[in-house]
């Protein structure tokens, strides 16, 4: 199975086969896909110097149509960083894999996703769960005992510029949950994978959180 990494690097090299192929000047790439001149010319560094060795990348298409930008990678895009890569190790696959493609577009933050006995103890304790029979508490996926015990819930944050410099904060501001909502149950509808959204319950309002529904994923 390929790692993260490992197909960052073949995008990359996809993309330096293209561009040395296209022969494209900076100024040409930035017209055709709407980026910024400081944007290419990295991409250009990192081609020519191999500076992307520890960057996340992502392929950079443009919004009204793909030639010669199809192919071409964004650096420091908006993807998933190493510490919701971890957490989303510890999710069953196939919500994990919906959060994967929804973070390719949406840009959020994994809070959580396996929850220790105590943790959820503490958290039952403190009434911001209100069971113990919490879907974030591991156990095996049913129908597949090869795997080890996975949560069955995750939780996630938007990333907002809230402030117009820029960079993207984490908020818990309600509005902001719901383009993440939007994306993960069209993405799960079009995967045809049964989620429900904690946004919707009526007794207990969770906006982070997403589970595999019960019925299809004991």
């Amino acid at each position: 199975m390929k790692t993260g990494r490992f197909k960052a690097r073949e995008e990359l090299e996809r993309a330096v086969r293209v561009f040395r192929a296209e022969l494209l000047t900076q100024r040409e790439i930035a017209a055709e896909c709407e980026v910024s001149k400081r944007t290419v010319q990295r991409i250009v560094a990192a081609v020519d110097g191999g500076s992307h060795r520890g960057h996340d990348f992502t392929i950079l298409e443009s919004p009204a149509r793909t030639p010669p930008c199809a192919g071409f990678l964004r650096l420091d895009a908006d993807m998933l960083k190493p510490r919701d890569e971890q957490r989303l190790a510890e999710v069953h696959p196939v919500l994990a894999g919906i959060v994967r493609v929804v973070a390719a577009s949406v840009p959020l933050m994994v809070v959580e996703g396996a929850r220790s006995l105590d943790r959820q103890r503490e958290l039952f304790r403190l009434g911001k769960s209100r069971t113990m029979d919490s879907r974030h508490l591991p156990k095996i996926p049913a129908g597949a005992p090869h795997l080890p015990p996975v949560s069955h819930a995750v939780d996630l944050a938007p990333l907002v510029d809230l402030d117009g410099d820029g960079d993207r904060e984490l908020t818990w501001e309600s509005k902001h949950f719901l383009p993440i909502a939007r994306a993960m149950l069209a993405e799960a509808a079009k995967q045809k994978v049964a989620i429900v959204w904690g946004g919707s319950w009526k007794s207990f309002v969770d906006m982070p959180h997403f589970e595999l529904a019960r019925s299809s994923y004991p």
